[in-house]
């Protein structure tokens, strides 16, 4: 025969088996006991909505959809967000464009007109040039009764030099 050893200080001699069956029986009721007891949740937060306590296999599918929507939710309202911001700087980058293109025009335009006075500039020069000459041919010919024709040439030269090189301009 083979000694068991005892158990003298739980009552429980020579039965193991029994004891931790009661002990775990006990611990399942405690643990039962505590589930069943009514949770303050009013301060306690998750994603900003009350935690809910899932009580059957159902319950727990149901609150993790919840969760996942709720995530893709926040995660489309980032995205929402960020494209606003995007738009936004686009917004703003087209206005700047248009701006630029309305001083483009403005510069073209006083381009334009900055040409159109030297066209009218050139015209008045050549205008001016035309009674120079004629005037230089008139002396030319008094100064050939007179005498002085070598020095009109010269001055009739300079006068057609003067006037080719403002045209050059």
């Amino acid at each position: 025969m083979s000694k068991r050893p005892k158990y003298s200080g739980l009552g429980l001699r020579g039965k193991p088996s029994l004891f931790l069956l009661t002990l775990t029986l006990w611990c399942w009721s405690l643990g039962g006991w505590a589930l069943a007891q009514p949770i303050n949740v009013s301060g306690i937060e998750a994603q900003g909505a009350a935690v809910e306590i899932c009580t059957s296999l159902e319950d727990m599918r149901r609150a993790v959809q919840t969760l996942k929507e709720c995530e893709i939710d926040r995660r489309e309202l980032e995205l929402l967000r960020e494209q606003g911001i995007l738009k936004d700087q686009r917004i703003a980058l087209l206005e700047k464009e248009i701006e630029l293109l309305k001083r483009e025009g403005e510069i073209k335009d006083r381009i334009i007109q900055l040409k159109d006075m030297e066209i009218a500039a050139q015209a008045r020069a050549i205008k001016d040039l035309k009674e120079i000459s004629d005037r230089a041919i008139k002396l030319a010919e008094v100064g050939k009764k007179n005498g002085w024709s070598l020095e009109l040439q010269g001055l009739l030269g300079l006068m057609a030099f003067l006037a080719g090189f403002a045209l050059a301009r």
